[in-house]
C-alpha cells in the first residue's frame, strides 16, 4: 500500500540532515530535488532521491556514496 506522506532526511550541501515529511507523489519529489528525479536503492528500506541531471547542470556535489558523489 502506497503511503500518502513519507518521512525523509533532506540533505543539503554543507548542512546537517533534517527530518522532512514529503508527499509521496512524483510532483512533490521533483519539487524537492529541483528537477527530474532518480532513485538509488541502498538496501530494502533506504533509498536516495536525487536530481537526475544534477551533474549535467552543475549542481554542487553533496555526499559521497561509494565511489560517486
Amino acid at each position: 500500500m502506497k503511503e500518502d506522506v513519507i518521512k525523509v532526511l533532506k540533505v543539503k550541501p554543507h548542512e546537517h540532515p533534517e527530518v522532512y515529511m514529503l508527499k509521496n507523489t512524483l510532483e512533490a519529489m521533483q519539487e524537492a530535488v529541483g528537477g527530474y528525479i532518480d532513485i538509488v536503492g541502498l538496501d530494502d528500506n533506504v533509498c536516495i532521491l536525487l536530481n537526475d541531471e544534477g551533474k549535467l547542470i552543475g549542481l554542487e556535489g553533496n555526499r559521497r556514496i561509494g565511489s560517486d558523489i
